[in-house]
């Protein structure tokens, strides 16, 4: 029997977000084992609680988010528990993120250059001279032509797919153990939305890490995931393989949504 190792372990995670007069329950009691190496999908509608997962893996809710209950534990540490400085260890190094609107999250008035250096030596203990050939090395792996010209330019001088493959290239500048890939075609057009996806398949064959990839999209999951997960107000409500997921749906949501794709693939045939 092969032993596959589990990198990430979600037991019992309860959160809810405050309001003026109550609390809202995001997600409910949702439990998970992600494993070293693989591609797992976690799909569902806006207001699913698919980002409110993701941003609790390492504590990066907003204030009035509460975690009621449960364990995140990455390796043999539970990041719920752990000290801020310890956080600060794991975040953007161990475990790292690429959000779905990259315009937001990239500095308007510093040049890739100087976000994508700073981030390596951030991360690495290296030279300025070996941290810019190694952002060189980086913006090639995400298949940037011209990598050095490309440097010298700011967000607003590139398109939302170049400025996609920065932040993917910052996200893997720590070499992370786990990239969460949060919605990272959501604002992209069709051709670009396969060209990062096929993107973020090689550079997992060739970096070695595993990806939790957040989507709405059931095609992209279809495309990417080997496990998939269904999320629906707030709760896991189907998990397993990705081809018994298509084939043999266990509830009823599921096969709406399959049938979503479905009608989709038919009338952009």
């Amino acid at each position: 029997m092969i032993d596959i190792a589990v990198i990430l372990e979600i037991k019992n995670l309860t959160v809810s977000y405050k309001t003026n007069y109550n609390f809202n329950k995001a997600l409910d009691d949702i439990n998970l084992s992600i494993y070293k190496d693989e591609i797992f999908g976690l799909v569902g509608e806006s207001g699913s609680g698919k980002t409110s997962l993701a941003l609790s893996l390492t504590r990066l809710l907003p204030k009035n988010a509460f975690i009621e209950s449960g364990q995140v534990i990455f390796k043999t540490k539970d990041l719920l528990k752990e000290s801020e400085f310890c956080l600060q260890q794991i975040r953007g190094a161990k475990i790292s993120y690429i959000f779905q609107e990259p315009q937001a999250y990239l500095n308007p008035v510093l040049s890739v250059g100087e976000q994508l250096i700073e981030t390596i030596l951030f991360h690495q203990e290296i030279n300025l001279i070996s941290a810019r050939q190694e952002a060189i090395e980086l913006l090639r792996a995400v298949r940037i032509q011209d990598p050095e010209s490309c440097l010298k330019k700011y967000p607003h001088e590139l398109s939302g797919g170049m400025n996609q493959r920065i932040m993917i290239a910052i996200a893997l500048s720590s070499r992370p153990e786990i990239l969460i890939a949060d919605e990272p075609t959501t604002a992209l057009d069709v051709t670009i939305e396969a060209e990062i996806i096929g993107l973020l398949i090689d550079l997992k064959k060739k970096f070695n890490f595993t990806i939790i990839f957040i989507t709405h999209n059931l095609f992209n999951i279809k495309k990417i995931a080997t496990r998939v997960a269904i999320m629906y107000k707030g709760k896991i409500i189907e998990l397993g393989e990705k081809n018994d997921i298509f084939s043999k749906p266990q509830s009823v949501y599921t096969q709406e949504l399959i049938n979503s794709l479905e009608r989709y693939v038919i009338k952009n045939r």
